[in-house]
């Protein structure tokens, strides 16, 4: 005889069905979103991960050539899924920090008296006043880290009469968010460095690209155009190397698992060819005629002196003897 199976049993089975397939499903599924909070007191400004977000809502980037990128934030006093790029790790010891970007960049000021920001070991004075932090230079570089909003936002190193002179054009207090113990910034890209890096080169130069992050593709251009277009970009290889022909920018991007490292970008120029040194009194030359591809010996036919076939490639000549000397 068949027994009908009452709705409350039925619901109960479906609900102990439902949990067991929730207990198989992989735990990154419910993993909590990365948060940044954001610190109000200097001691708690301690090493980690952070976002610094200056008081016109902009937050600096990874370094981009010769600016810091900027990122807009939200307001509030927690920060979750950030732009990855903005995520920066900072090192304290005491009143000095160092400021690393998400590519594992470490940077300083350009150096002196000079606005600007650049890749290099360097200890930041840091300070906290009114709420804000600030990032200064040290050791005779009278400069602050600083957001232009005259140039898209961007962040680097300015002069400290500069900032203090227009503190609205050239925001310069900061907001630090710290990642939440046990939090995860999610997977970056550390983006290319190139050897040489950037400047001027001689004329046929291979660049060497690296990324920090192990198994990672780089792509580049050196038309200026966007390397993350993987289909257009060059697959960067020891064989396959950027080589400076001319003047150009070089672009180029680390890729792994879908994910991207923010653009590299450099500047390169050519050094000139120095012309040719003139002839010096008592210099030993070879008389060359290329319409003809003969040198002139110093030897005779009776009237007029030989021709010696020769060769030259590539501005260098081969075939003569001592008598065409």
């Amino acid at each position: 005889m068949n027994q009908r199976i009452s709705k409350p049993r039925r619901l109960l089975a479906v609900l102990l069905a439902l949990a067991m397939m929730l207990s198989i499903l992989p735990t990154a599924v419910f993993a909590a979103s990365p948060a940044y909070t954001r610190i109000t007191d200097p001691a708690q400004f301690t090493s980690g991960q952070y976002l610094l977000v200056a008081e016109h809502g902009y937050a600096p980037g990874a370094l981009d050539g010769t600016w810091l990128s900027a990122v807009q934030m939200p307001d509030g006093d927690t920060i979750t899924e950030p732009d990855a790029s903005a995520v920066w790790t900072l090192a304290v010891t005491g009143s000095e920090v160092t400021l690393t970007d998400a590519n594992g960049v470490q940077v300083a000021p350009k150096g002196g008296e000079e606005n600007g920001i650049k890749a290099g070991d360097y200890s930041w004075a840091w300070k906290f006043e009114n709420g804000g932090f600030s990032f200064c230079g040290q050791d005779g570089d009278p400069v602050t880290l600083a957001s232009n909003k005259g140039s898209q936002n961007k962040f680097r190193a300015y002069k400290n009469t500069t900032v203090s002179g227009n503190p609205a054009g050239y925001p310069s207090v900061f907001a630090l968010y710290r990642l939440e113990e046990g939090g995860d910034p999610g997977q970056t890209v550390a983006a290319p460095q190139a050897d040489p890096q950037a400047g001027e080169v001689e004329k046929g130069t291979a660049i060497t690209l690296t990324t920090a992050t192990a198994g990672a593709s780089i792509y580049y251009t050196l038309d200026g155009s966007d390397p993350t277009d993987t289909a257009a970009a060059e697959l960067y290889s020891p064989d396959n190397r950027p080589v400076i022909e001319a003047a150009c920018t070089l672009k180029a991007v680390a890729v792994l698992d879908g994910s991207f490292s923010a653009v590299q970008q450099l500047q390169y120029t050519v050094k000139e060819q120095e012309p040719p040194a003139p002839i010096a009194d008592g210099d030993k030359v070879v008389i060359y005629a290329p319409a003809y591809g003969k040198a002139l010996s110093s030897t005779y036919n009776g009237f007029y002196n030989n021709g010696v076939d020769v060769k030259e490639e590539s501005g260098q000549l081969t075939g003569y003897t001592d008598a065409e000397i």
